[in-house]
């Protein structure tokens, strides 16, 4: 939440007040990190420092990874097959709010 909070202030400080509808719609659980086994096992898709939030997205059984880093998730993630949606946040809106 610090993440997308900072991110939004920075670029786009007109939508802050968007978050907060959408988090009523979409509450937010906090997990515990995953163990160092689990991480590894997405180190084949994502580098090492980038692993852990896959690896936590699909151990807690969320349904969407939501992220704008298109380097590193969305283009490698789009051809692995996973148990989740892997969506820019504008992309998962325009999916299920338009």
């Amino acid at each position: 939440m610090d993440e997308v909070r900072n991110a939004l202030e920075e670029k786009r400080s007109d939508m802050l007040g968007n978050v907060k509808p959408l988090l009523v719609h979409f509450p937010i659980r906090i997990i515990r990190n995953p163990q160092k086994q689990t991480i590894k096992k997405y180190y084949d898709i994502l580098p090492p420092e980038d692993a852990p939030i896959l690896a936590a997205a699909i151990s807690s059984k969320s349904g969407y990874l939501l992220t704008l880093d298109k380097k590193h998730f969305l283009i490698p993630l789009q051809a692995a097959k996973l148990p989740l949606d892997v969506l820019s946040p504008g992309a998962f809106i325009q999916r299920y709010f338009d």
